[in-house]
């Protein structure tokens, strides 16, 4: 996923899921602060969630965080 994502400020809900993206989950997702829902499952990712976005997520700033069915698991 390109790092650009995360300038993308104005949306509110981003379903990347069922596209077999591979690579890392760029952190720059953490600049996305009005998205309440996140869909990032059923890909091939090679990493973890980044902290950030865990934290992120902790922080009740996005209310659905979806990395299941994934390596990420």
């Amino acid at each position: 996923l390109p790092a650009e994502l995360g300038a993308l400020t104005a949306l509110t809900q981003l379903y990347l899921h069922n596209n077999n993206f591979t690579g890392k989950i760029p952190s720059t997702l953490v600049n996305l602060t009005n998205v309440e829902d996140l869909g990032l499952n059923n890909n091939n990712f090679d990493t973890d969630v980044p902290s950030d976005l865990v934290f992120w997520q902790a922080q009740a700033y996005l209310a659905t965080l979806r990395p299941s069915h994934d390596v990420l698991e």
